[in-house]
Parts: structure tokens; sequence; C-alpha cells
């Protein structure tokens, strides 16, 4: 992984000190999160396809409660550093999705279904009104959605690294973008 995240941030911002090992150690980390980011994406699409903007908006607020203390506790109390930081976020996501689950399986699938994952005597017999079929022919647009903004804003962070004045233009650019992610919901 050291190999592509030194292509991927640039050889200049590679041969900051430092910058390299953690960015590795970061990687790592929210690597773990990934299959609970997407799987978080499709149910946030789901749930607002089913007309529920609640569950979406309070399984933000935990995640963002919990990415707040989290940082706090991991980054300023324990002295984590990054690495308190990822393991932070980590756990945000995985709280987010978490929380909409529950509505999820009670909106968008019959009572016992499993999108005919599960064998019928695990859900007691219940019939599925949605396959796995089914399914993936909503989630696949929706990952495929997902899997282009993650790349997407991958390639920017990717231009940002590449600029003379690193660690400060990266940083810069972190900025930028959370306050992106921040204020686009209201644009």
């Amino acid at each position: 992984a050291r190999p592509l995240i030194a292509l991927y941030i640039g050889p200049e911002a590679a041969a900051s000190p430092g910058l390299l090992d953690s960015a590795h150690e970061y990687v790592k980390i929210r690597a773990l999160s990934m299959p609970t980011s997407l799987l978080g994406g499709v149910l946030q699409a789901a749930l607002l396809g089913a007309k529920d903007s609640v569950t979406p908006l309070v399984a933000i607020a935990y995640s963002t409660v919990i990415n707040v203390v989290g940082d706090y506790l991991l980054v300023n109390r324990f002295h984590m550093g990054l690495k308190g930081a990822a393991i932070a976020t980590l756990l945000a996501q995985l709280a987010g999705t978490a929380a909409m689950i529950p509505s999820a399986r009670s909106k968008l699938l019959a009572r016992g279904s499993s999108l005919g994952l599960l064998p019928r005597w695990f859900t007691k017999g219940a019939p599925d009104e949605i396959n796995s079929k089914t399914f993936l022919k909503f989630a696949a647009p929706v990952l495929t959605l997902i899997l282009g903004k993650i790349s997407a804003f991958g390639f920017m962070t990717n231009a940002a690294a590449g600029l003379p004045g690193q660690p400060q233009t990266l940083a810069a650019h972190q900025i930028a973008l959370s306050l992106f992610f921040f204020a686009s919901p209201f644009l």
C-alpha cells in the first residue's frame, strides 16, 4: 500500500518527513470502514427513495456526534494524532450505518425478508417481496454513483498533493473539501 500512497500523493508530498507514514497508517484504518461506508450510502439513498429523510438525518447526527467526541478524546486527550482521527471516523461511520439498518429493514423489506440471501427456514418461511436480484438492480447504480464520487474527490486530492508547498497545500485542500461537504446539502 505504501508505494500506491506515494504514487497517489506525489513525489514532493511523499518526501515530506513523516507524511507517507502517517498517510499509510490512516489509510490502513480507514480501509476497514469502506464496506460500511458503501452500505451506509446505499441505505441512505434507499431510505430517501422511500421518502424517509428523518432516519438518514438522525444517522448523520449520531455519526457527527461520535466523530466529534471521538476526535476530541482520541486526538486531544489520548494524543493519538492522525491514527485517532481515523479511528474516530471509522466508529462514526459504523454508528451512522447501524442507525439506518432497523428503519431500512422495516420500511424497505417485507416482515422476515432476507433479500433472498438467507434460507427460508432461517427467516421462518416468510416470502421475500424483494429478492437479491431486485436489490442489486437498485443498489448497483447507487454503488456506482458512490464509487464515482469517491474517485472524483480522490483525484482532486491527488491533484492538490501534487501542488508545491506541501503539507500546507494538502491541509488547505482538506479544509476546503470539508467545507464543501458541509455546505453542499444547503446549495
